[in-house]
């Protein structure tokens, strides 16, 4: 049964503007509502491939690809896709495979330089393929680049010269020098076959770096147990790291586009600089970063450890590597090992990984101690999974009295016997079911469920969550100046810990001493931060600005941590509010900066990327404007208008500001522009109500008159138009403006109207002669 078109094209609307915006979960579930319409909608199908491709959820984007090609078997766009997502699935055969029938079915399409893609990426993942070559070849000869030709018959007859084939391998080189007889590299190749020489084999390009270590990469982990459920975190945390150090090596080029360009522009804009940490901008990095991920899926680790060092002094920048490269200098550099862990602590990816690492270092070391809080740390991450999301936190803050208490602990035997077992629980590949079964031997605490640790040696954490909750009591109930006496009493019982010194924090704001509890939630953040658990000091941070919205040095310390942990829309949120307590100040320079500095951040997130970036660069265009400083304003909104094409207010300011700057004809394009995008769109109406208004704030722009009378003559309100196109000539005339009343009488006479008489008659009375 067919499906309801408004809504399959109300969704497929929707979905389309999410993509734009580059929210790719939004718009892939727009897409899917359209699917429910029309299941075998190869549009919608396509789309929504695509969008799973930009969440990398690929093997939910191949099966939507494969239906795609199901319904179009004639369309190449299905087989790109499936061909890059087998690539980064490491799948080098099927990728091959895919490419060359994308080849193939653009070939029939008459898209010639499309096929010529499809077959150089074929050589790229496999450089000995004849039948790449041979196509190559012989298009190229068809499109008279005989150089490119030349190149390809003597990589295919290098390969039949490997395979044994020397008759044939010499009847193509023949041929190649027949079809340019001035190339050396022809008449060389063609002295080392009858010398009985080899040719040199055809290489993989760079371009090929990518699904090449992929494919190693996952053939690395078919060599392991199945799935990452069967490995320690160790383990685990590398394979992850090689995944995401693979991904980087593909080709940035790709996924280039002029809205991905004109979006780097905002980053130039903020930065005033390009940005050059991927490696896809960076050669060495490429270069190295390739090598040493093949060295370690060969198990060489000096050689792996030695290139991944020399990727990172070239400009990578990533925890995957930092982590990568910790493990790989835990036996030979220890001290680096440590130092490259420590960057990759607060990465809830390998923060798990990096603690355990880091105390197996200390304790060879003899750093009990230190090696013992590393462990706790640990344990309380891996603690914190055995639990629901939303108690996760409050699980590992229940170790904090417990870390804090081993600092006075002087049984170094004990501590180190502790560190022993600590390792010996978590290093192991069945851990995640091992510590739930051992959260299923404890009994209940209240509301929030007990620590592991308790397994192993008594601590003061139930004493202390038994005092915090009695204190909360004591608050929910008023009792202020007897909770605070509870809360210091608590104290003497676990003096670090920290949850307790937030509640005397909220102590002091319901007891109106503001000022005294912004101080202490200010040191509380740093000593979470010092710990290395920035969640909890990005919480508390803002709590403090809640308090004390002025505080700028937090708030940008905040903004830092936020982007270091990759958390770009709560940084976004306080970099919006960090500027616009500046523009409440009256300081616009701070303010724009602020605006300005955000951009780059708003280019990293994933959702809602454009509409934050319209937002800031118009908040930007605003200040501009106060200074009168015109022609930056119209720069800034031409930004808006290009990542938000249907922005009727940027639209709008462009038009407006080219009138003031006397640039009538600049004005009139961008009318023009928006008016083909609106009625491109369906939204003719809109764009007759865009010029009415524009014509209530310009009266005297006469030639929005004709744009108005051009709109409403495709929408067959031929009275409406012939209307206004009189009132223009009229207009006209009285300005003196006697050629263009004619041009307006005359489209007056094109249309037709019932008295298109009387307008003869006019126009032949004001014409010349």
């Amino acid at each position: 049964m067919a499906g309801n078109l408004e809504t399959f094209q109300q969704a497929m609307n929707q979905g389309h503007s999410a993509a734009w915006d580059q929210d790719w979960e939004k718009a892939a579930a727009y897409y899917r509502m359209a699917l429910e319409e029309f299941p075998d909608n190869f549009l919608a199908l396509s789309s929504l491939g695509l969008a799973l491709f930009e969440l990398q959820d690929y093997s939910s984007a191949l099966q939507i690809y494969k239906s795609a090609a199901s319904q179009a078997p004639n369309d190449p766009i299905p087989a790109e896709k499936m061909g890059r997502i087998y690539e980064r699935q490491g799948n080098l055969k099927e990728a091959v495979q895919s490419f060359l029938l994308a080849a193939d079915l653009n070939l029939k399409a008459r898209n010639v330089e499309k096929a010529v893609e499809s077959w150089q990426r074929v050589v790229s993942l496999d450089p000995e393929n004849m039948i790449a070559h041979s196509r190559l070849a012989g298009v190229f000869e068809r499109l008279a680049r005989k150089t490119e030709a030349v190149a390809e018959y003597l990589a295919a007859a290098a390969i039949l010269q490997d395979k044994g084939d020397i008759a044939r391998a010499l009847q193509v080189v023949e041929y190649a020098l027949k079809l340019a007889p001035d190339s050396r590299d022809a008449a060389m190749a063609l002295n080392m076959i009858r010398s009985n020489k080899p040719l040199p084999k055809p290489v993989r390009s760079r371009r090929g770096s990518g699904p090449l270590r992929m494919a190693e990469v996952r053939q690395l982990e078919k060599s392991k147990e199945n799935g990452l459920e069967s490995l320690d975190p160790i383990a685990e945390a590398r394979q992850k790291a090689l995944t995401q150090l693979a991904s980087l090596l593909f080709d940035q080029s790709e996924e280039q586009s002029p809205i991905a360009a004109a979006r780097r522009g905002l980053i130039s804009l903020a930065r005033g600089e390009k940005d050059s940490n991927e490696p896809g901008d960076n050669p060495r990095v490429t270069l190295y970063l390739g090598q040493a991920i093949e060295a370690q899926t060969h198990e060489d680790v000096a050689k792996a450890a030695e290139d991944l060092e020399k990727a990172v002094d070239a400009g990578l920048r990533h925890s995957s590597a930092y982590y990568d490269l910790g493990l790989l200098l835990v036996e030979k550099k220890p001290d680096k090992a440590l130092k490259y862990l420590g960057e990759v602590v607060k990465d809830p990816d390998y923060a798990l990984a990096a603690h355990l690492l880091s105390g197996s270092i200390l304790l060879k070391k003899e750093k009990i101690s230190e090696a013992l809080r590393s462990f706790l740390l640990a344990f309380s991450i891996a603690d914190s999974e055995t639990v629901p999301v939303d108690l996760a936190d409050d699980v590992r803050q229940l170790y904090e009295p417990v870390i804090e208490s081993q600092k006075v602990n002087v049984d170094i035997a004990g501590q180190k016997k502790l560190c022993e077992e600590l390792y010996r629980q978590l290093y192991r590949p069945d851990w995640r079911r091992y510590l739930l079964l051992a959260r299923q031997q404890l009994p209940s605490h209240g509301l929030l469920p007990q620590p592991l640790i308790n397994l192993f040696f008594d601590s003061s954490g139930p004493q202390v969550v038994e005092y915090l909750g009695h204190i909360r009591d004591l608050v929910n109930r008023g009792l202020y100046r007897t909770a605070m006496e509870e809360a210091y009493h608590a104290l003497s019982y676990a003096a670090t810990y920290l949850p307790l010194h937030i509640q005397i924090a909220e102590i002091l704001v319901q007891q109106g001493k503001v000022t005294e509890a912004v101080e202490k939630f200010k040191v509380i953040a740093a000593l979470y931060d010092i710990r290395g658990e920035a969640l909890q000091s990005t919480r508390i941070m803002k709590r403090a600005l809640e308090l004390a919205p002025s505080d700028i040095n937090l708030r940008t310390k905040l903004i830092d941590i936020l982007e270091s942990q990759g958390k770009y829309e709560d940084a976004l949120q306080q970099y919006l509010e960090l500027g616009d307590f500046y523009y409440l100040m009256a300081d616009l320079s701070s303010a724009r900066a602020t605006y300005l500095g955000a951009l780059s951040a708003a280019q990293s997130t994933r959702s809602d990327r454009a509409s934050w970036q319209a937002k800031l660069l118009n908040k930007v265009a605003d200040i501009d404007l106060q200074r009168l400083n015109l022609r930056s304003a119209l720069k800034i909104f031409e930004q808006v208008r290009t990542i938000q094409p249907e922005n009727q207010a940027a639209r709008r300011e462009i038009i407006e500001l080219n009138y003031r700057l006397e640039q009538v004809g600049a004005a009139q394009a961008e009318l023009d522009s928006y008016l083909v995008y609106l009625e491109g769109a369906g939204k003719r109406h809109q764009a007759i109500q865009f010029v009415v208004d524009l014509l209530n704030d310009e009266p005297d722009r006469l030639e929005l008159y004709e744009s108005l009378a051009g709109l409403y003559a495709r929408a067959r309100q031929l009275e409406k138009a012939v209307e206004v196109l009189d009132g223009a000539a009229d207009a006209y005339m009285q300005k003196g403006d006697v050629t263009s009343a004619i041009r307006v009488l005359q489209e007056i006479i094109r249309l037709n109207p019932p008295n298109v008489n009387d307008y003869r008659n006019a126009l032949a009375k004001i014409r010349p002669g």
